[in-house]
């Protein structure tokens, strides 16, 4: 394994010694990146590892890198929901903090902030969307749709930011927003496991039925798969069974979770998708979270 790849690995492991040692070895391993251009800083802000990603400032390592897609590691670290590495970059100076980043931050006061700044929505979004949908992201998806609050709304609900996502629901975000790979709010927070927005969405009018992102996510490269509807709730189930704690104003939807209320379009479609618990799909469920599955950019 050669240096740049030994630093990539050593990161993504969160193995402090084996950085310092490699990065002591050879100082030049500041200009590593690895595929899409990732560096070792993205990686560490994947991951939220601060030690490391404070030792990687240290010995020189440029915040500002992008990958090919654009992101630098605060974007990484918001989009990862990495709080740890996103606030020392932000103490350390690092541009590009904007009402998505916030949102997908749990930021709330941020969040607030900048919806009662008077800015125009679109100098708040942070990266341009893309110029055409792709694989990633479908056409009448919110960022595509140049829908900010309904763009930062997907965010905030994928990690579990659900103060925030109440705020912005208020704000006229669409509780059916479709964030990358066509998943909603609802899917995503159920793949990650955030019960307390389940819960939330679900009491909130979220759509049960919806297309299931996984299927562009495992499809293969270059091939895409007619995509298939999924019951939205065989994830919220997946996700009430996690171990999650739940915020005391959430209980009450939790215990309808916990007691399978289902809203009837699960219902339906439960024998047709009983084939759900398949290794890949329980795989995407566990780990989409850390898109180093399929090497899938995001965010």
């Amino acid at each position: 394994m050669n240096g740049e790849a030994a630093i990539l690995q050593a990161v993504k492991d969160g193995d402090v010694p084996a950085v310092e040692r490699l990065l002591s070895d050879d100082p030049s391993l500041v200009q590593a990146a690895g595929d899409y251009l990732k560096t070792p800083l993205h990686w560490a802000a994947e991951y939220d590892h601060h030690d490391i990603a404070r030792m990687l400032l240290h010995a020189g390592f440029d915040p500002e890198a992008k990958t090919s897609w654009g992101a630098t590691a605060l974007d990484w670290a918001a989009t990862n929901g990495s709080t740890k590495v996103a606030d020392m970059l932000l103490a350390r100076g690092a541009q590009g903090m904007n009402l998505v980043a916030a949102a997908s931050l749990g930021k709330l006061d941020l969040v607030r902030d900048y919806l009662d700044s008077g800015a125009p929505l679109a100098s708040l979004a942070g990266r341009p969307a893309p110029a055409e949908p792709d694989d990633h992201w479908v056409a009448d998806s919110a960022r595509m749709q140049c829908d900010v609050i309904s763009h930062a709304f997907y965010c905030a609900c994928r990690n579990g930011h659900t103060a925030v996502a109440a705020l912005l629901l208020q704000r006229g975000a669409d509780v059916n927003a479709k964030g990358v790979f066509g998943g909603t709010g609802l899917h995503w927070a159920a793949i990650n496991g955030h019960k307390d927005t389940v819960a939330f969405l679900v009491a909130h009018g979220a759509d049960e039925l919806v297309l299931h992102p996984l299927d562009r996510a495992f499809s293969g490269a270059g091939r895409r798969q007619p995509g298939r509807r999924i019951c939205a709730g065989q994830f919220r189930r997946r996700a009430a069974a996690t171990r999650r704690e739940t915020h005391p104003a959430a209980e009450p939807y939790a215990e309808k979770l916990s007691a399978g209320d289902h809203r009837g379009g699960c219902d339906r479609g439960r024998n047709r998708h009983r084939n759900f618990r398949s290794a890949s799909l329980r795989q995407g469920c566990l780990g989409m979270d850390r898109y180093a599955l399929s090497g899938c950019p995001r965010g």
